[in-house]
């Protein structure tokens, strides 16, 4: 089912580019939704996680400077059979915890100073499980393609036709 709603999203933002593009530029404009399309469904699915981690200023972390965050996550990826994610965390002092990419390579990323200072093992795996479930069903790729539905949209809309 995971696969059937990205792959409609895809196909939706495909449509809306070339049939936006057709009524905006007739034939060259179909050309040029087309383009876009493709590039923007590329970046969306291929590298939308990416960016995401890259925008938090996330860094991969080892098992030697976060034991307890390894301890919790290898418990949780055992227990829904998930491949163990990278492991990455931010200087920020805010109690965050992000997750994205697909279950093949997954990364989490934690705020090292906030959530780890401030929750017990209890409450740390809670959030945990909670992050490792939007990989588990695809959540953030989902996510990440209707917020570049979204912007196609936005600028679509935003288009003048002119003379």
């Amino acid at each position: 089912m995971r696969a059937i709603k990205t792959l409609f999203l895809l196909t939706a933002l495909t449509l809306l580019l070339v049939l936006g593009g057709q009524a905006i530029a007739g034939e060259r404009g179909m050309t040029l939704g087309l383009v876009m399309a493709v590039v923007m469904n590329g970046v969306a699915y291929f590298f939308s996680d990416k960016i995401a981690l890259m925008s938090s200023g996330a860094q991969p972390v080892s098992r030697e400077q976060l034991p307890r965050l390894y301890e919790v996550m290898e418990r949780l990826c055992g227990k829904a059979g998930l491949p163990m994610p990278t492991t990455l965390r931010d200087s920020s002092t805010g109690a965050e915890c992000i997750c994205n990419g697909p279950q093949s390579e997954a990364r989490v990323g934690c705020s090292h100073r906030g959530l780890m200072e401030l929750m017990t093992d209890d409450e740390l795996e809670g959030v945990i499980a909670h992050e490792l479930s939007h990989v588990r069903n695809y959540d953030i790729l989902i996510t990440s393609i209707a917020a570049t539905l979204a912007g196609a949209i936005t600028w679509i809309a935003s288009m003048d036709a002119g003379p």
